[in-house]
């Protein structure tokens, strides 16, 4: 159980860092991949991420 927190943990200051303006978080039911999406009047930003080594997958926009 503590690994898991400290995974938690990890992968929470990880998101913190990127700090881009997104306003919504969608996680994969398997949970690796997460879909970070600025939505709204904002904008229609999405971003993908593999959160096991944080690398961003594909950057789109949806209008």
């Amino acid at each position: 159980i503590a690994s898991i927190k400290l995974t938690l943990v990890k992968r929470r200051l990880c998101l913190r860092s990127l700090r881009k303006p997104f306003n919504h978080l969608f996680w994969s039911p398997m949970g690796q991949f997460i879909v970070l999406a600025n939505l709204g009047l904002t904008g229609g930003a999405l971003e993908f991420l593999d959160t096991n080594d944080f690398t961003i997958m594909n950057v789109s926009d949806h209008y």
